[in-house]
């Protein structure tokens, strides 16, 4: 299976990113991709441990994953039928994520769903997500350049 977590956050945010990427399952150390925004310029840069960062020129607090994971998949550099988690940076994990994670995505890895809210209302936008989910989630917001707090809670 391929499985990504990907992380939305700013420079700013380190301590925060920090405390997150500590936290992740070991079977997850390679697997992560930090989507930073506020940057100079879209790009990208793929990491000797396999971790991925993209850097993308729009601030859109917790939607920025769809523009910079939807770079990745346009660019081939991460298979189109991977599942991804969508998380920002304030998230911590738990002993048991990989595998509550694992059993989430085995149960619908056969389906046609493309998203999945990891809560009932869709709040904070943590989310298992696939290729055309991104796709549409990246329509809406690539032209966006910011959004603040209020705007992205009024969205959820």
């Amino acid at each position: 299976m391929n499985f990504f977590v990907c992380v939305t956050t700013i420079k700013k945010y380190e301590v925060a990113l920090e405390m997150l990427i500590t936290s992740l399952p070991n079977e997850w150390k390679h697997q992560y991709i930090l989507v930073y925004q506020n940057e100079n310029e879209n790009s990208f840069k793929i990491f000797e441990d396999g971790h991925i960062e993209v850097f993308i020129t729009n601030n859109l607090s917790d939607y920025g994953n769809y523009v910079g994971i939807n770079m990745l998949l346009e660019n081939k550099i991460v298979p189109d039928n991977s599942w991804f988690l969508f998380i920002h940076d304030t998230c911590k994990f738990n002993v048991n994520s990989a595998e509550l994670t694992y059993k989430i995505i085995e149960e619908h890895n056969n389906s046609d769903i493309d998203i999945l809210w990891l809560c009932d209302n869709g709040q904070c936008n943590i989310c298992l997500i696939r290729k055309n989910a991104i796709i549409y989630g990246n329509k809406i917001y690539k032209d966006i350049n910011y959004m603040s707090k209020m705007d992205t809670v009024a969205c959820e």
